[in-house]
Order: structure tokens, then sequence, then C-alpha cells
């Protein structure tokens, strides 16, 4: 994380405050000439799998593609299926329902699928109890229904973040392979 000031930032603006942040350092990037959008590829699980998301959709000028694993898509259907441990976590992240409900649904990257035009490689554990695979099968329908270029892999018995090492060696090796066909390729 980036500190406690960061982190409270935060509070009512996740989805978009790291979004904007994120796009912001990418900005900086291209502009030092040390990154360039034609090779930017967010990656990031979980919360972050959903700022992947939203910066593919909102900011594709800036990327590549995007690897999102076990991503937030719908906010809406988080707050309804994650378990109890996180259950009203988003109220304080993006604010009380329904008060909030604009937010929920503009932060919300299922909302914004059909904006996705970068190469996205979607991984997923069948047995997540936080981000539950509904939320994957949900995205990765949409942009396969809007001709998007999506690759999708579901671990079988894998939770929220990889148990075994052969699924983490797994996800690297797809990875790489995702990244030459889609990003490398294009500039050899």
């Amino acid at each position: 994380g980036w500190g406690r000031a960061y982190a409270q930032a935060l509070r009512e603006q996740w989805g978009h405050l790291d979004v904007i942040d994120t796009a912001a350092g990418m900005r900086a990037a291209t502009a030092r000439g040390w990154g360039h959008p034609d090779r930017m590829v967010p990656i990031g699980g979980s919360a972050g799998g959903l700022t992947v998301l939203l910066l593919l959709a909102l900011h594709p000028e800036l990327c590549a593609a995007g690897v999102s694993l076990y991503g937030v898509s719908d906010l809406f259907e988080l707050e309804e299926t994650t378990h109890r441990f996180e259950a009203h976590y988003l109220q304080s992240m993006i604010g009380p329902l329904p008060d909030a409900a604009e937010a929920f649904w503009q932060r919300s990257p299922i909302n914004h699928a059909e904006e996705i035009v970068a190469p996205l490689l979607v991984l997923q554990g069948s047995a997540d109890r936080v981000v539950p695979k509904a939320q994957a099968d949900s995205l990765v329908g949409r942009l396969q229904g809007a001709g998007r270029s999506v690759e999708y892999h579901v671990y079988e018995g894998e939770g929220h973040g990889w148990s075994r090492a052969e699924v983490v060696t797994d996800e690297l090796e797809r990875t790489w392979a995702f990244l030459q066909r889609h990003v490398l390729r294009r500039h050899r």
C-alpha cells in the first residue's frame, strides 16, 4: 500500500481515486519516456483487478492490454455475495446504499465492458468466496458478446488467490504467453 493517508483518502473514493491515480502514473511514465501506451499492461488482483478493468474501460489510450486476477467487476453483486468477513465493506469504500447507487454503478466495470477494447486475460478461482466466479463469468460473457479479445481461465478448487505452486506457475506462464501474443509480438 501507499500508507495510512492514502488508505483514508480512498474512503468513499474506491474505484475512482485509485483509478485516476494509476492513470496519472501511466501518463507520467509516458511523458518521461520510460513507458509507452503500446506496451503498458496493468495487472492486478481483487481490488487491483477492479482498477485494471476500469483503466481498460475509462482510459483505453493508456493500455496495450490488461490482466485481471479474480478482479471485482460488479460492485452491486459483490455487496450481495461476498463472504461475511467483507460484508458491508463497500459501504465505507464507496458509500452507503441506496444513496451511493450511482457510484456503485459508475465504478462497476461490468457496466463499461463494451468500452474495453484492449485484449484482456481473466484468471479466476472456482471456489472464490470473496469475488465469486460469477463476476468473471458475467464480464467475460459481455466482452465476448461485444466481440472483444478476452482469454479466460478458471482454476478449479482455487479461492481468492492461488494456494498451489503449480497454479502460480501456470498463472505466470499464461500471463507471459498472453503478453507475447498481444503486446510483445507487435513490437518485433
